[in-house]
């Protein structure tokens, strides 16, 4: 049994001195792709040398020798805020009554079913329509309005 078995191979072309991918990957983030990789490996080329030197621990330092101001509150500039507002996600409160929102995504057979079915009215005393057990003019004794 093939392991690549159900794999779509596609052909890209690499030209490591232009530094380009027919992919793009390589030129975007300046930094090797899986197809530079492969291409590398035969000739046992150092892919690290086509690394930008943007991603080089040394010159990820060098952005923190630097030292930020630190933000001033918007209400006195004298202040400064060091807590972190939290703000809750709306979406995900609890209504008044404690019960927390669904997240459940519907589809259109959950809408149909959801959707509410209007049934007649009907007496559970003489069994009629259009009036409940409460309004029957057969039933006896006091009405409880």
């Amino acid at each position: 049994m093939n392991s690549l078995e159900g794999i779509v191979h596609n052909n890209y072309i690499v030209d490591l001195r232009q530094r380009t991918c027919d992919c793009g990957i390589f030129e975007m983030f300046k930094y090797p792709c899986a197809h530079v990789f492969a291409a590398c490996a035969p000739i046992h080329f150092d892919v690290m040398t086509l690394v930008d030197p943007v991603y080089r621990l040394e010159n990820v330092f060098k952005v923190y020798r630097n030292k930020f101001p630190p933000i001033e509150n918007e209400c006195d500039p004298n202040m400064i805020d060091n807590e972190p507002k939290i703000l809750p996600d709306p979406s995900l409160q609890r209504d008044p009554r404690g019960r927390s929102h669904s997240t459940r995504i519907y589809c259109a057979d959950d809408m149909i079913a959801r959707e509410p079915t209007i049934q007649p009215t009907h007496c559970t005393s003489c069994r009629k329509l259009s009036y409940n057990k409460n309004k029957c003019p057969l039933r006896t004794g006091p009405r409880i309005n």
